[in-house]
């Protein structure tokens, strides 16, 4: 992305959940998410806003954390790299 943290293409939106939301059956029904994002508001070469999402969060106590990626139109296509810093 333009902010110099992982990479995406097309037009991406990104949620970031604690725990392993996969083994817990259900994504997403009734948890609230650690952090969300749609863009990330980076600006390009040639001004203009990135939109690839950033998300920033504090690392839960269980030190697990699930991040999803959509586009933001579901019609859409966008791929995501998704990068970490500590």
């Amino acid at each position: 992305s333009a902010c110099g943290l992982g990479m995406c293409t097309g037009d991406s939106m990104i949620r970031v959940y604690e725990g392993n939301r996969a083994d817990a059956g259900s994504i997403t029904t009734g948890v609230v998410p650690l952090q969300t994002n749609d863009d990330s508001h980076c600006a390009v070469d040639g001004g203009g806003n990135d939109l690839c999402s950033l998300a920033a969060f504090n690392c839960p106590e269980s030190g697990q954390y699930t991040v999803l990626t959509a586009p933001y139109f579901s019609n859409g296509l966008m791929t995501c790299t998704i990068a970490t810093i500590p």
